[in-house]
């Protein structure tokens, strides 16, 4: 029985002995090594959490693309889609960070997509905020998004210096909590 001495040996085999496929086959011995064992040595609890997350954000999926109006008529077809593209992700990359924070980025565009002929959206400007700095906690390369919006939204038209300033302190307050 091969034993593991911290979590980061398991994702990469030319670091050392143990690979991914021992921990999945119940060949290694765990010790205290964070969330991440249980969902690996148990098929089970990994797929669970994968249909709950893929469930989750193809519900956000939908609601943001039948309030938003990108179509007519209202239809489950985004989030149907979503589920079946990233239930194939899931199958081989297994990204369950990503699928955690996808909900929250989600959340964050229904919230500037619903500033768009508003002249007091600072809530919705500190919403979006705190929604990307969570998403920012859960994956750290939705960062990169910030400079996105904020260059979507002086695209847009609706930025002045306040928002940008209630956006950024949202944006913080998490990361700075944390």
């Amino acid at each position: 029985m091969k034993k593991v001495k911290n979590s980061i040996q398991w994702f990469s085999p030319s670091s050392g002995e143990v690979f991914f496929d021992d921990l999945l086959s119940n060949k290694v011995e765990i010790g205290i090594v964070g969330y991440a064992s249980v969902l690996a040595l148990n098929d089970f609890a990994f797929y669970s959490v994968m249909v709950i997350l893929i469930s989750i954000t193809s519900i956000v999926c939908n609601l943001f693309f039948n309030r938003s109006d990108f179509t007519k008529a209202h239809n489950a077809l985004p989030g149907f889609f979503f589920s079946i593209l990233s239930s194939l992700l899931v199958v081989y990359l297994g990204y369950h960070e990503i699928l955690a924070s996808l909900i929250f980025l989600l959340l964050c565009f229904m919230s500037l997509y619903s500033i768009y002929n508003q002249k007091r959206a600072l809530h919705e400007f500190f919403s979006a905020g705190l929604l990307l700095g969570i998403a920012a906690l859960i994956f750290s390369s939705w960062i990169l998004m910030f400079p996105v919006l904020i260059i979507s939204s002086a695209a847009v038209g609706i930025l002045n210096w306040r928002r940008i300033v209630v956006f950024l302190m949202g944006l913080l307050l998490p990361i700075l909590y944390y």
